[in-house]
């Protein structure tokens, strides 16, 4: 089968399968039962050696892993420079066709970056530019849901660039249609049956069954399905060298018909809703119509038939309040009474909460469910045994023997390599470092910090100085009220008010007036036509040119008067108007 150019070892690739930290040694024990005897642990992944068709196979069969990660180059950087240009001499266009979109992530623990992203965006630069320079014509970038993802890793100056041959995680199995509202990761379920050494014959039990994920995982181990037998989308298909064929062959392998399990399987819940959404998680599956549900409490399931296993992941007590002590003392009445003969198994968050069930744990492992760092416990329940009741420990007794320590399924040494998506990384992380050792100068006990070396000034409360408040008097001028007029008053003035232009002036019609003058005596020469004045700025009349050249006697016409119109305004003549002032538009007087 075609490598696509990726590093090979006698004639193999290094595969890497990521996990959730603290099942590395589960995941090794899977995939040894799977039949790849050299496993190397690493921190949150192990690694292998395989090919293609082998890399097909984990993606359908393995449980434990969230992904897996074919090695295309490793090297050894110093600046930032140095990464763009070993990524220009990989071959990117042989992996993948430009009508595929692809995305980089992946994890950074290097202080040759201030920004943990910034490598990523480096890799996409040259996966780009790449088949740019190739086919004139670069491949686009889907964040949220890539056809093609690569996986960097970058610890101090060492670079491992890979190809993610899962796509979306794999504890995206395809199975699930309804969840509640805390659901269990089903790689953490597929562990915790693993670790409770359950032998896939006898009876399975979760009283605390909720949506039915470890259940259905435990169904699905019994009667040999592999976990991805549902999913039908993997990131490899999406490579230039998929084979179709190989994969087919393998899918053929799968058993399609179960007839009949060779175990019980029992679930249960308080919850109908919960029990409802289980079922309907079942019904897609060729195990779901053996898995045998009942909406009741745990106190309602009465003795059966041992042996068995026991696997609940009861509330940890976030949101019940004070009533989750009362639930783990009634946990641990029950498991004694009705579950003899079983190895019960508790995952909780809640060690104090634990403590009330009131029996002695054989086993104790640390197990991270999301975020929170949680404690597996086993409880063998033997046939009239009572021996190790914690409550009882106060009253003196010597056979109360001391707890088991806790036991860690993971690779504790955090010098190894660190593999991690940052896609899965949650805020709350922080990045590690090496760290230098601090050469302490003086010593820090407690001596030292009571005894300073220098003098210490108690500090001085001063009293604060109240400052009189100034009274300012406030004058306020009333001037004298204006009388009331009613309003059809002024309306009528409003309507009768001249005209204004937009300069604020009135028209020259309005402001001067003509004058109305008497009528005029007959001459006795002739008759004189008296015309109003064209500028009526004056009072005394205007005689026309021809009346002048007529020898007519001026003294004998009358003087016209002029009749004002009954107003308020003072008589307007030449020398006020030209003394008048006006503001124009622009605040200007004319």
């Amino acid at each position: 089968m075609d490598m696509l150019g990726v590093e090979q070892k006698e004639g193999k690739m290094r595969i890497t399968l990521k996990t959730i930290f603290g099942l590395e040694e589960v995941l090794a024990d899977e995939l040894k039962e799977l039949g790849f005897a050299q496993v190397e642990l690493l921190n949150r992944a192990v690694r292998i050696e395989g090919t293609w068709r082998d890399v097909y196979f984990l993606n359908l069969h393995v449980r434990c892993a969230n992904s897996v990660l074919v090695e295309v180059k490793k090297f050894t950087i110093r600046n930032e420079e140095d990464l763009y240009e070993r990524c220009m001499k990989i071959k990117w266009t042989s992996y993948f066709t430009v009508d595929k979109s692809f995305a980089v992530k992946g994890a950074v623990f290097s202080e040759l970056f201030r920004h943990t992203q910034y490598p990523f965006l480096v890799v996409k630069d040259a996966i780009a530019d790449s088949f740019r320079k190739e086919f004139d014509e670069r491949p686009n970038v889907n964040v949220k849901a890539p056809q093609v993802m690569f996986d960097v890793h970058i610890h101090d100056k060492d670079v491992t660039i890979s190809l993610n041959t899962s796509g979306l995680s794999l504890f995206q199995r395809g199975y699930r249609e309804a969840v509640g509202l805390a659901p269990l990761n089903e790689v953490v379920a597929a562990g915790l049956i693993r670790m409770s050494g359950w032998d896939k014959k006898s009876t399975f039990i979760d009283p605390f069954c909720g949506s039915g994920t470890i259940l259905i995982e435990a169904a699905l181990m019994a009667a040999g399905l592999p976990p991805q037998f549902e999913r039908t989308h993997f990131a490899f298909k999406n490579f230039k060298n998929f084979q179709p064929e190989i994969w087919e062959e393998i899918l053929d392998a799968v058993p399609k018909r179960v007839t009949e399990l060779p175990c019980r399987i029992i679930g249960s819940d308080m919850s109908a809703d919960m029990i409802t959404k289980a079922r309907r998680n079942f019904r897609g599956l060729p195990v779901g119509r053996f898995i045998e549900t009942s909406v009741n409490s745990f106190q309602e399931l009465k003795q059966i038939e041992g042996p068995g296993v026991m696997i609940s992941n009861p509330p940890y007590g976030e949101r019940m309040g004070e009533n989750i002590e009362e639930l783990y003392t009634e946990l641990g009445d029950w498991m004694k009474n009705s579950m003899k003969g079983f190895d019960c198994w508790v995952l909780s968050s809640n060690t104090d909460a634990m403590k009330f069930i009131g029996l002695r744990p054989d086993r104790k492992i640390k197990v991270f469910n999301g975020d929170l760092e949680c404690s597996f416990r086993k409880f063998g329940i033997y046939e009239g045994s009572k021996k190790g009741k914690y409550m009882n420990a106060d009253a003196g007794s010597n056979d109360v023997e001391e707890d088991p320590q806790e036991e860690f399924q993971g690779k504790e040494n955090e010098d190894s390599t660190w593999v991690k998506s940052i896609s899965r990384a949650k805020s709350g992380d922080k990045r590690e470092f090496d760290k230098k050792p601090i050469e302490k100068k003086k010593s820090f006990d407690k001596k030292s910090f009571d005894k300073p070396s220098f003098e210490r000034k108690p500090f001085e409360k001063k009293p604060l100085e109240k400052k009189p408040i100034e009274q300012k008097t406030l004058i306020v001028k009333i001037e004298q009220e204006s009388p009331i007029v009613p309003l059809h008053e002024l309306i009528d003035e409003v309507k009768a008010a001249p005209a204004v232009s937009k300069y604020g002036k009135k028209p020259v019609d309005e402001v001067v007036k003509p004058i109305k003058a008497k009528p005029v005596a007959k001459a006795k020469k002739a008759d004189v036509e008296v015309k109003p004045a064209a500028s009526s700025y004056t009072k005394e009349p205007i005689v026309s040119e021809k009346d002048k050249n007529r020898d007519i006697d001026t003294d004998e016409v009358p003087k016209q008067v002029a009749k004002s119109e009954p107003t308020d305004k003072p008589a307007i003549t030449r020398e006020t108007y030209k003394n008048r002032s006006a503001i124009d538009k622009y605040g200007r007087k004319d």
